[in-house]
């Protein structure tokens, strides 16, 4: 199945969410450490990383400036598609 079919579907069916996350991680390649996930990309020094049990998204590895925290935590649904977003850059 295409990964943007995916993508699609969770987000209109069910929305991403923490309850299915890891599902979602493991679709777009990200390999699971235990509750973190992490993903390596051609050129970028550092991994775009998942705390999945600590619900939080780690985009300063990757050089990405955050300007609010909010944003980097699973407590908005819009959070997860911003990840979504920034993985695909």
């Amino acid at each position: 199945m295409n990964i943007e079919i995916i993508i699609i579907s969770l987000y209109f069916s069910k929305m991403i969410t923490k309850d299915n996350i890891k599902k979602l991680l493991s679709t777009l390649s990200f390999e699971q450490e235990d509750d973190v996930f992490i993903k390596s990309y051609n050129g970028v020094s550092g991994s775009l990383k998942v705390d999945v049990k600590n619900e939080h998204f780690y985009y300063k590895e990757v050089g990405i400036t955050v300007g609010r925290e909010t944003t980097s935590n699973f407590s908005e649904p819009e959070n997860f598609v911003v990840f979504e977003c920034v993985d695909r850059l």
